[in-house]
């Protein structure tokens, strides 16, 4: 899927990409696949360990420490491009800020509503903030400098010392805790810390905010295909399941960027998370 994603922002540019991997998962790429990346890294072991185990959502609270540029856009992997949009325009379209997310939007404690993690009148109780950005850590921006060090900073604090407690399923049951966070791939999710620390730094950010088209926000309405690609700049595949619609547009895309390479190799379909790792099971 990084080979995709990578593949989709070449269709229009040559800008500096990174890779990081973890174990064997880059040995899938043929040698001249992986030269669509500028380089490919391994992820530093200290960077997903958790408490003895791995836990693969970690490595984005240490971006700060892993890019070598001086502005990085960090994608997920499990992203397409759109061949209508540019990574150039989406760099250029953030150039007057520090740091910017995704985001689905802002939320008030006094609602006391959950989040997608948590419950927020309990995060009022505990870290006294009342707001609440809703980030999505799928596309993040960022320049170096005292700001995004800060914040990133302060993101692994709260994700080390989080205060709260795991909410996990046990079989068939979401155990039920009080001041608990939501499991995610086996450990906090790292949108809960991401949002505490631009809480805790009182750093601002443009809200709402979606250059990616993720589709369980859309449910309610219908979007054609070719309007979601013109509208945004990344199709995204993200949770366990995939709907029928990412799928076919992810598909048709990847097989495109694929065909207009030189070797025009079959290209790598959309498969759903939860039919590959354990840890995305349930959410």
């Amino acid at each position: 899927m990084a080979y995709n994603l990578a593949l989709s922002i070449r269709h229009h540019s040559d800008i500096p990409i990174i890779l990081f991997s973890h174990g064997e998962g880059v040995n899938y790429l043929f040698e001249d696949q992986k030269e669509v990346f500028t380089e490919i890294r391994e992820l530093p072991i200290e960077f997903y360990m958790n408490e003895g185990k791995p836990h693969f959502v970690k490595p984005k609270l240490h971006l700060y420490d892993l890019t070598p540029f001086d502005e990085t856009i960090f994608l997920d992997a499990d992203m397409i491009f759109s061949p209508f949009k540019t990574i150039e325009d989406l760099f250029e379209e953030n150039k007057d800020v520090e740091i910017q997310f995704a985001c689905r939007g802002e939320k008030n404690m006094s609602q006391t509503i959950k989040s997608e993690w948590v419950n927020l009148s309990e995060i009022q109780n505990i870290h006294g903030f009342n707001h609440w950005y809703e980030v999505s850590s799928e596309v993040i921006y960022w320049k170096q400098g005292d700001v995004a060090q800060r914040f990133f900073d302060t993101a692994i604090d709260y994700y080390s010392n989080h205060g709260m407690a795991i909410k996990r399923w046990v079989g068939d049951k979401l155990e039920e805790k009080e001041n608990a966070i939501q499991e995610f791939a086996g450990g906090v999710p790292d949108e809960v810390p991401f949002s505490l620390a631009l809480e805790k730094t009182e750093t601002k950010i443009k809200s709402p905010y979606a250059p990616s088209y993720w589709q369980p926000a859309h449910f309610t309405k219908i979007t054609p295909d070719l309007d979601i690609q013109k509208t945004y700049y990344l199709i995204s595949a993200g949770g366990a399941m995939v709907q029928s619609n990412i799928k076919r547009i992810y598909d048709n895309l990847a097989k495109h960027y694929s065909q207009n390479t030189e070797k025009k190799r079959s290209f790598y379909p959309l498969l759903a998370k939860q039919k590959l790792l354990p840890e995305r099971k349930k959410i």
